[in-house]
């Protein structure tokens, strides 16, 4: 071999070992890297634990903490943002009172995910798997505290999701802790189906609820009673839209109800005299009447003897003789207060001063 041939092998095999060394020290450097990284973050807990124990309020106690997380609930929040979620990852501290503090987490909204599932070219929302995990985790830690539950957007399409279902089932088995049900802006069958999903055990702690389809739709029927197994402390009831042929579902769970508002209804059946006569400790209600049929005035009149307060509205109607007729057929002894709005302009004044104008 030439003696410069074997030069050029030793220095190629130098080479290589170099190569050899600088990426073994890159890769140290990594390894160090990592460490450095590790130690970082471990001195900053340190320092933010200490930042936070120097704070003024590390002094509070706990339960004070606790006052103060559930004052800042009662302000406006959204799954997006929620108050409970917000403070408890501020530090270990105010995250272990969040935890602890049932009245943090039992005002739960239900949303659709932004997550979109596709079946035979049509895409349409769902509950996803997270979704449900956020309400389970919040019904968990609101432990035994009644909750607000708030389910919107939930049409007849979504039943046949498996996600929704599932989601819909956990729902039915917490119905008992819930104490104020609101269900709106869907189509009339996905609201029946909802309440069908939360008709399976009773309703013991349900004080008020609200039912609404979205706007775009008529009126819904209901199918079945409404809560079957009981609901006997619910006392606030609003139905926007529902068929006044189906408020006879409502009156076994409306045997407490004192407040109610019937929103969009169309009083041309008997059915609305009958089911308002068996509540038998109505003391607020209010009317907002879409259609209301001079027929109605030849049914015998609505006696409502615990009545109180009554408010008729008519804004689709623009006449002054829907509200009218709406109080010559009610007879209310212990009527204190009543409200009529929604009339034309154009529309003669209502003298209340007059016997003749009423």
């Amino acid at each position: 071999m030439r003696p410069d041939s074997e030069d050029r092998q030793r220095l190629a095999l130098s080479l290589t070992r170099r190569l050899e060394d600088i990426a073994t020290g890159r890769r140290n450097l990594v390894l160090q890297q990592e460490n450095f990284d590790r130690q970082e973050k471990a001195v900053q807990r340190k320092f933010k634990s200490l930042h936070n124990m120097n704070a003024a309020i590390s002094i509070f106690p706990n339960e004070i903490f606790s006052m103060i997380f559930e004052a800042g609930a009662l302000f406006d929040s959204n799954c997006k943002c929620h108050f409970g979620s917000l403070v408890s990852h501020v530090s270990r501290r105010w995250r272990k009172i969040a935890l602890a503090t049932p009245r943090l987490w039992n005002k739960i909204e239900c949303t659709r995910s932004k997550a979109s599932a596709v079946e035979e070219g049509y895409t349409y929302m769902t509950y996803s798997e997270l979704e449900r995990e956020r309400v389970a985790a919040f019904l968990s830690r609101s432990k035994s505290s009644p909750v607000e539950i708030r389910i919107q957007d939930f049409y007849d399409d979504d039943q046949d999701d498996i996600q929704t279902r599932n989601f819909l089932a956990m729902l039915g088995d917490q119905v008992g802790q819930f104490y104020h049900l609101c269900i709106i802006d869907g189509d009339p069958n996905g609201i029946l189906n909802t309440l069908k999903y939360l008709s399976h055990k009773p309703a013991h702690t349900l004080r008020s609820i609200l039912i609404s389809p979205e706007g775009d739709y008529d009126v819904f029927h209901l199918e079945r009673p409404l809560f079957p197994f009981g609901a006997p402390h619910l006392t606030i009831a609003q139905l926007n839209n529902i068929a006044t042929s189906s408020l006879h579902f409502c009156l076994p769970s409306f045997q407490q109800l004192q407040c109610l508002r019937l929103q969009g209804i169309k009083v041309d059946r008997h059915e609305t005299r009958d089911a308002l006569m068996a509540l038998p400790v109505l003391n607020h209600l209010e009317l907002s009447v879409d259609n209301f049929s001079q027929r109605t005035t030849r049914f015998p009149a609505v006696l409502l003897p615990t009545l109180r307060f009554l408010q008729v509205e008519t804004y689709h109607l623009h006449t002054l003789d829907c509200a009218i007729l709406a109080i010559l057929t009610v007879h209310a002894a212990s009527l204190t207060t009543l409200s009529l709005s929604g009339w034309d302009d154009c529309a003669p004044e209502l003298d209340l001063s007059s016997e003749e104008a009423l």
